[in-house]
């Protein structure tokens, strides 16, 4: 039997995809060799650590359906730990980045497990208010350093100073060990039980996925990602603010509903979506960064036109594409031609 042209466009794709990514990875790597300090910091910095806490959100959000408004306040742990650690108990940024999503983790538990009973707008809202309360919290607490914040250590490795484009290679690798990690556990058992539980709790139930495990394990998964984020935030954070300081105000609820755009408008429930969304919010932020208020506006834009006319965000262009290509008036489709 001679193969079928979709079965040789699939082995054909199969055999390049890993190539692909190789290549990706390698021009991705070659970024900080010819880019600018300031473009370096502006955007390659934070794209890189908004897409690794979009994959977490992503899990969330688009794997099992509900919506978050306080991640922003596990970026904030992430953050202020880190900076704790590094600064005043001198540990190496790579082991203060895992403690960072290890303790943010802990706090994900801690909302997670009062709030799996609630759905819908009530999550949110109850999200929202953790985020709002940890803002505050370390606004105001001596040990955090109030407003003025706490000053954090350039990141180092044994004699070496990581600079502005240095620590973009740190950044990029947690970012793809992030993304295999999420894609791995999407397509796996656990992803089919996100889904489940986004589509219907009863038939969820009924196929014994256990409603409030997987609630929680998707929240704690999506805290410990935005934890770690935080961390990597707060060790480049310094090359931009010249008191390399971190403080509370970066925290406020403009930076969760910069997180939900990331997420909208890279594609619900796409891993792949959710690094578009960091990167096009990331760019919006760097050719806004003198007018922050016309970026959030933006961002409230942009979730709106997603939702009303590309559902599928950035990552479903193509497929919105294509489709209203053959949509188009005059075209002869391949059923039609042949009767």
């Amino acid at each position: 039997m001679n193969p079928s042209p979709n079965s040789l466009a699939l082995a054909r794709l199969g055999v390049w995809r890993p190539a692909a990514v190789a290549a990706a990875v390698a021009a991705l790597a070659c970024l900080p060799l010819i880019s600018t300090t300031s473009f370096a910091v502006g955007f390659l910095d934070p794209a890189g650590t908004y897409a690794i806490l979009a994959l977490g959100l992503n899990l969330l959000i688009g794997g099992t359906g509900q919506f978050s408004l306080g991640h922003a306040g596990f970026f904030a742990i992430g953050a202020f730990t880190a900076g704790i650690l590094s600064s005043n108990d001198a540990w190496p940024f790579w082991l203060a980045i895992p403690a960072a999503g290890v303790i943010a983790g802990l706090f994900g538990v801690a909302l997670g497990l009062p709030t799996l009973r609630l759905i819908g707008p009530y999550f949110s809202m109850a999200t929202l208010g953790f985020g709002l309360l940890v803002a505050e919290i370390l606004g105001t607490a001596s040990w955090a350093g109030g407003r003025t914040g706490i000053t954090v250590n350039y990141p180092q490795a044994g004699s070496y100073t990581f600079d502005e484009l240095s620590f973009f290679w740190v950044i990029l690798g947690a970012a793809i060990i992030t993304y295999f990690l999420v894609w791995n556990l999407r397509h796996g058992a656990t992803g089919r039980a996100f889904v489940a539980l986004r589509e219907s709790d009863f038939a969820a139930r009924a196929c014994g996925v256990h409603l409030a495990g997987y609630r929680v394990l998707a929240f704690v998964i999506s805290a410990v990602l935005a934890g770690i984020a935080g961390a990597l935030f707060a060790n480049w954070n310094g090359f931009l603010d010249a008191s390399n300081s971190v403080t509370s105000s970066t925290f406020g609820l403009p930076a969760s509903v910069a997180f939900v755009a990331m997420v909208v408008v890279g594609g619900l429930d796409s891993t792949f979506g959710s690094i578009l969304g960091a990167v096009f919010i990331s760019a919006v932020q760097y050719w806004l960064q003198d007018r922050p208020e016309l970026a959030e506006t933006l961002y409230g834009a942009c979730i709106v036109a997603v939702l009303l006319w590309a559902r599928g965000g950035l990552a479903g262009l193509p497929a919105l594409t294509r489709a209203a290509w053959g949509n188009l008036p005059g075209r002869v489709h391949a059923g039609d031609a042949h009767g």
